[in-house]
């Protein structure tokens, strides 16, 4: 089973889970990643999750023993995961099963996923969630550059406060679509006040992101 925690800051969320079901995410997202047409960097941010679903279940990032009222759980492992980050990569798992062969189990892994996340925006986000959610829905991951799109929307979330980051990610999902420097060309100046400019990315690329102080 999969089950998350919420990361200091609004920053993300603690994926989690019991050895057997992160190592079946982990064997998930590698055999998408190497059988995807879609999916070009073989390196690139969608291998990030298998590799940190690794660490996590070999116990190098976060271990909660069982508690003495739940025994039965046993030990859960877990790894911190930025919002910007966990949703571009459950997306690209979403698009890539649409377009290749797969198991009960590649959509089982993928929806557990999507379940958490879901259950996770809600908590985080309250009476934005619904907004964050159709935002989320709706990112593109094989459109063109996307990988530099999240580089430098990952480290600009980092960068921000609390604050800026619950009221803020809906807007920065908003700025991943191919469209968006169409769309913010057409904006009023009032408009624009409430957006980023598609320039200001620019210097965030390549950059190493802040620590974001979860």
């Amino acid at each position: 089973m999969l089950t998350h925690s919420l990361l200091k800051n609004c920053a993300g969320l603690l994926l989690c889970g019991d050895k057997r079901t992160l190592e079946a995410l982990h064997e998930v997202v590698h055999d998408v990643n190497n059988n995807s047409q879609l999916i070009r960097d073989k390196e690139g941010a969608f291998l990030g999750l298998a590799y940190d679903v690794r660490k996590a279940f070999e116990g190098q990032r976060r271990i909660t023993d069982a508690s003495e009222h739940e025994p039965e759980v046993g030990t859960t492992f877990g790894v911190e995961i930025l919002w910007p980050v966990i949703l571009f990569q459950s997306r690209i798992l979403r698009v890539a099963l649409g377009h290749m062969p797969h198991s009960h189990r590649h959509q089982a892994m993928a929806y557990l996923l999507e379940d958490l996340i879901e259950r996770a925006i809600t908590e985080q986000f309250a009476g934005l969630a619904p907004g964050i959610k159709d935002a989320w829905r709706g990112i593109e991951p094989f459109a063109r550059d996307m990988e530099a799109v999240l580089d430098s929307r990952g480290a600009m979330f980092a960068s921000w406060t609390k604050a800026k980051r619950q009221s803020g990610l809906n807007m920065l999902l908003e700025t991943m679509s191919p469209r968006y420097a169409l769309h913010y060309g057409w904006m009023d100046a009032r408009q624009r006040s409430k957006y980023i400019a598609p320039a200001e990315f620019a210097d965030w690329l390549d950059r190493q992101w802040p620590d974001p102080k979860w």
